[in-house]
């Protein structure tokens, strides 16, 4: 159903392949995705990706994505995923928004697996403090302000390098 899209939209031969609905339900995994994640199809396809969602990644980070999809706008970036045992593990994901012939809109995501070198950085992007400052990374101080906000506010962020 999905194998000429895929043809038509698959930019790198050896990455895996996913595709959602506009609800965010999983409607194809291919074997090199399964391979990374751990899970079978059948305990993918008609789930979210909840299912594999890191829980340490702010809800506003797949609100943000989503906008911009639902704008048939393509998004890319570096995601963590959960594997099936629990790990952790990092993916560069390409996001394409498409229109199949019936006309319902789906996403198309291509995902890389990214090496072992990139988990020092994870440490550093979830690390919850500065251990110079003591204070919140940035990260979590907008999550943290996201979730108690329920009315627009503006912040100011500056970064100061070598000081």
């Amino acid at each position: 159903m999905f194998i000429t899209h895929i043809k038509k939209l698959r930019k790198f031969d050896n990455s895996a392949i996913t595709i959602v609905d506009i609800k965010g339900k999983i409607k194809y995994v291919d074997d090199r995705y399964t391979e990374i994640s751990g899970y079978t199809p059948d305990e993918l396809i008609d789930n979210t990706f909840n299912i594999i969602r890191d829980i340490k990644t702010p809800k506003y980070f797949y609100k943000q994505m989503w906008n911009l999809l639902k704008q048939n706008k393509e998004w890319e970036g570096i995601v963590k995923n959960k594997h099936k045992n629990g790990d952790g593990f990092l993916i560069k994901l390409r996001i394409i928004p498409f229109t199949n012939t019936n006309g319902e809109t789906f996403m198309f995501g291509e995902s890389r697996p990214i090496s072992n070198h990139t988990r020092e950085l994870e440490k550093l992007y979830y690390q919850p403090f500065d251990k110079l400052t003591g204070i919140h990374n940035r990260e979590i101080m907008i999550n943290d302000i996201c979730q108690r906000s329920e009315k627009f506010f503006q912040i100011a962020l500056f970064d100061i390098d070598n000081f």
